[in-house]
């Protein structure tokens, strides 16, 4: 790697293009000024009294010093956030001594993302486990946002590290529904903000499919607080701000997932599967920057851990063992939600309202669900604070949204609860974040949908040896099937 040096410019015409989500081309016509050299092999300190406070990048991205932008070969518009016009405060002045290496830079760069700071504050766990929103009964069926549909997405790493990735290019259309993975375990079949009478059950066995694979999330020592759906092998989907907290502009420390945690008769909450440490926390840009609602999402991957049960597979993710739930486009017309599979779907999760390790469900919903937005839906299901990151699971095992908001009227009457949904840019960034996009055999993996009337398999019928362990993985439904 070589040394990188910069020119700080006052710019005149700047032209940019993205061909790809990790090449930034850019073509600058400016005013040359004497500038410091950087020796990139060595990394940047991100002390502002070595390296200078935050610049905007021609990538309208905002990296906490020059060099990080110098060391990445992004061009700077201008000194301060891209969002301030080159205003400062000091308290966006970093202290941190820490050096951040090229290949702390570049970790993700495959997917696209530049590093751009480190976050040292952070809240420990969500201040509203289920955000409310105070509007009158008239307005509740009405509110709307700003659109914003540039793909910009941000990734936070438990440690702190912010990583951003912006583009005006579209994203790939992916197609839907995605397999679905009933697990390592003994299959089962699914069983098919309070609004009046309360509709919700407790689950009494949260090992079957497919509770076993929606977790509850603990933050530091601290458990639960937002609800986690797996949809790929190391993979969940819940809310944005799960992950990070607009009003105070932090990242919040989710540290695990417990999939299927449950309480037993003593009180105490059990870990059936174990749990898995966060790797990443992916959402987007346009919710941790304006708060926007209907990109209030987020995509949590987690590290593999060490099973020794799992034979010739040691290491593991949790959709390994509990699988993982398929994830398809929610249907739109006009404009705003139309999907007919909403009549019978539901929503479960860990609600806060119940003792603290109980996983409920919240049945059908005691009105229909109703939309003004492509991104966004209204729904009457039953829930609670702990909800947030909750799947909107259809009656086929399909995430189609995930619940995030409780609307309430003056008097804190609930009015009905919200839904960000599955379409458009998010489903393709979901997808694409979740790894959907890759091959996911491994550790017994079979994709595909559930076994056929005649136990064999047969969607593996050209791959002779997972046409053996799909069968060997499914041997308890193919008997009870024909003990029937």
């Amino acid at each position: 790697m070589t040394c990188c040096s910069f020119i700080s410019i006052s710019i005149a015409i700047i032209s940019a293009s993205l061909f790809a989500p990790s090449c930034l081309v850019v073509v600058v016509t400016a005013q040359e000024v004497q500038q410091p050299t950087y020796d990139c092999r060595t990394g940047c300190s991100l002390d502002a009294n070595i390296n200078g406070p935050p610049v905007c990048g021609i990538d309208q991205l905002t990296y906490l010093n020059e060099c990080l932008a110098v060391c990445q070969n992004v061009a700077i518009v201008h000194y301060g956030p891209c969002d301030q016009d080159g205003s400062l405060s000091e308290s966006e002045l970093s202290t941190d001594s820490e050096v951040v290496t090229m290949e702390l830079m570049t970790r993700f760069i495959s997917r696209g993302y530049r590093f751009v700071s480190k976050n040292t504050r952070f809240l420990s766990q969500p201040e509203n486990t289920e955000e409310s929103v105070v509007v009158n009964e008239a307005e509740s069926a009405t509110v709307r946002v700003v659109e914003d549909i540039e793909p910009y997405f941000v990734l936070f790493t438990p440690d702190g590290y912010e990583y951003a990735y912006r583009t005006t290019d579209s994203l790939p259309s992916y197609p839907g529904p995605t397999p679905l993975y009933m697990g390592m375990q003994q299959l089962r079949r699914r069983y098919l903000a309070i609004i009046g009478a309360d509709t919700r059950t407790a689950i009494s066995n949260t090992q079957a499919y497919p509770y076993r694979t929606i977790g509850e999330a603990d933050f530091g020592t601290l458990e639960g607080g937002c609800t986690l759906t797996m949809i790929s092998r190391n993979a969940a989907i819940t809310a944005g701000h799960c992950v990070y907290n607009y009003q105070n502009k932090v990242p919040i420390q989710m540290k695990r997932i417990a999939p299927g945690r449950y309480r037993d008769s003593s009180g105490n909450t059990v870990e059936p599967f174990g749990t898995w440490e966060v790797e990443t926390m992916q959402t987007f840009g346009q919710f941790k920057s304006t708060g926007n609602m209907t990109f209030d999402m987020a995509v949590v991957t987690f590290q593999p851990e060490t099973r020794d049960n799992m034979q010739n597979c040691p290491y593991v993710y949790p959709g390994d063992v509990v699988g993982f739930l398929s994830l398809d486009r929610a249907q739109t017309s006009g404009g705003r939600i139309s999907d007919s599979r909403l009549a019978s779907s539901t929503i479960t999760g860990y609600p806060a309202d119940f003792p603290n390790g109980v996983m409920a469900t919240s049945g059908t919903c005691s009105k229909a669900w109703h939309s003004n937005h492509e991104q966004f839906a209204y729904h009457y299901c039953d829930t609670f604070g702990g909800n947030s990151g909750s799947a909107v699971i259809t009656s086929g095992n399909v995430v189609i949204g995930e619940h995030a908001y409780g609307f309430y009227d003056n008097n804190n009457v609930a009015l009905n609860n919200g839904a960000v949904m599955l379409t458009g840019q998010l489903y393709d960034s979901v997808y694409d974040w979740a790894g959907l996009g890759i091959s996911q055999e491994a550790c017994g993996f079979i994709a595909g949908p559930e076994p056929s009337a005649d136990c064999l398999c047969t969607q593996f019928e050209d791959r002779w040896f997972l046409q053996i362990v799909c069968f060997i993985l499914n041997r308890d439904t193919c008997f009870r099937r024909n003990a029937n």
